[in-house]
């Protein structure tokens, strides 16, 4: 391993038969929006208006999970609003992935602006804040943002900004989630506040040290038990790359024997 300190594990996913189980000497989660905030999304030509926790509904995610993702692939037709920073930019962009997982902190960052919006997300999730949406913008995590500050948002289509009028935390223990948006990294929830798409390309490896998959034949079908594992990430590891079949035996415990 790569550090010689206690690593947590937790079961990530369950998905097809197949167990992934994450390894971490830190909370593994990812910086993220609570569940009641809303997100407008393009499906062909319609606008829809969703709360984050609706859409993991409708994607399927299991909220018995510490950590679940819904990855969409390349033909799906759900576009979020986006901007593209190098040009300031504002455009319809593809989702990658939405990630739910549980709010280690036990509160949020409650932003409130000078129009009245309200945004509230975890304290590292990173907001747009700049002098004036011409010029270069910063992205501050959500406890560095101040009253006065002004955040980037889009209206009618187009890039404005808010001003901060208070920043204050609530007690929260429910899910929050994050959409991971290829290339532009950022996305817009319906009241036109831009986050960061704090996941930076979606996928387990960015989030722990290891990932291991656990997985099992059909037992109606081989009439036996067949558990396989492989070790799919191991930070800093030159572990073996191929799968392992996992028995169970008496005195000696879990016993991993190579294919």
């Amino acid at each position: 391993m790569a550090r010689k300190y206690s690593y947590q594990l937790k079961i990530a996913t369950h998905r097809d038969n197949v167990t992934a189980y994450l390894v971490s000497q830190y909370a593994m989660t990812t910086k993220s929006v609570a569940e009641f905030e809303e997100v407008m999304l393009k499906l062909n030509n319609d606008v829809l208006h969703i709360k984050f926790k609706e859409l993991g509904d409708v994607l399927g995610l299991n909220e018995g999970a510490p950590l679940e993702a819904a990855i969409l692939n390349d033909e799906s037709k759900i576009r979020i609003q986006s901007v593209d920073v190098s040009k300031m930019e504002v455009s319809w962009r593809p989702i990658r992935a939405l990630i739910q997982h549980r709010n280690d902190y036990g509160y949020v960052m409650v932003i409130e602006t000078s129009r009245g919006e309200v945004l509230s997300l975890t304290r590292d999730h990173g907001v747009y804040i700049t002098k004036d949406y011409t010029r270069a913008i910063l992205c501050k995590p959500t406890d560095q943002v101040r009253r006065g500050d002004k955040i980037l948002r889009i209206m009618n289509g187009k890039l404005s900004y808010d001003i901060v009028r208070n920043i204050y935390e609530v007690k929260y223990n429910g899910y929050v989630y994050d959409i991971s948006v290829p290339k532009t990294e950022n996305f817009a929830v319906s009241n036109g506040l831009i986050v960061h798409n704090s996941t930076f390309g979606f996928g387990l490896e960015h989030i722990a040290d290891g990932v291991i998959h656990l997985w099992m034949d059909n037992v109606e079908e081989t009439k036996e038990v067949r558990r396989y594992l492989i070790i799919k990430k191991m930070r800093m590891t030159n572990h073996y790359t191929g799968a392992f079949i996992l028995s169970i035996e008496p005195g000696r415990g879990i016993v991993l024997k190579k294919i």
